[in-house]
């Protein structure tokens, strides 16, 4: 079941919000799409949507996740996939603040590069801030900050289904606002990271 509400603005934290909030931030499952070797730019910016919407890989396998009521998912398609694949009797929020980090071509050439140089190139891109890509390293920052204060406005054990760079960008946030992990990190696809204020 999908309950939206929209969440792209600051939230003021009530006086009511526990201080041991317990936050765990889940990778979307294995999405069944195969990236050729190489493309033309276009192309490669096609793939990129074409990804957005495929379906994931149904098989959660052994992995085991918490019971939280509160559980909150990204806007795009693999995130709202794998709620209802491991918490399918759970309802979930969809807010596009924890989108994963766009990315784009990183200039327009004549011919194909391999997939590897459009991925590798265009996050150094998003890493040093330049305009060819369609979010900045600092505007990610800035969009973890909100994310943060979203999760931070629940008062009792919150999940989030998100996606791999942005998990990350989004996990130094909170250890920055004194959270501590509880266990080993895990970003693959269905790992998951918990956080604990102690």
């Amino acid at each position: 079941m999908l309950a939206r509400r929209c969440c792209g603005r600051f939230i003021h934290l009530g006086k009511g919000m526990s201080k041991k909030l317990t936050i765990t931030l889940i990778r979307h499952a294995k999405v069944n799409y195969n990236y050729k070797q190489q493309y033309r730019h276009y192309e490669f910016d096609k793939a990129c949507a074409e990804y957005d919407y495929s379906p994931i890989f149904d098989d959660k396998g052994d992995a085991q996740f918490n019971t939280a009521n509160v559980v909150y998912v990204s806007s795009l398609k693999r995130t709202h996939d794998t709620a209802r694949l491991i918490l399918p009797d759970k309802e979930y929020i969809e807010c596009k603040l924890f989108d994963e980090v766009p990315i784009k071509a990183f200039a327009s050439l004549p011919f194909a590069v391999s997939t590897k140089l459009w991925f590798i190139i265009g996050r150094l891109q998003w890493f040093f801030g330049m305009r060819k890509q369609p979010e900045s390293r600092q505007q990610t920052k800035n969009r973890a900050q909100q994310a943060a204060d979203v999760l931070e406005s629940e008062k009792e054990m919150v999940t989030l289904i998100c996606h791999g760079l942005f998990m990350r960008v989004l996990v130094s946030v909170l250890k920055k606002r004194g959270y501590l992990l509880k266990g080993k990190a895990n970003y693959n696809n269905l790992g998951s990271v918990l956080l604990r204020k102690p």
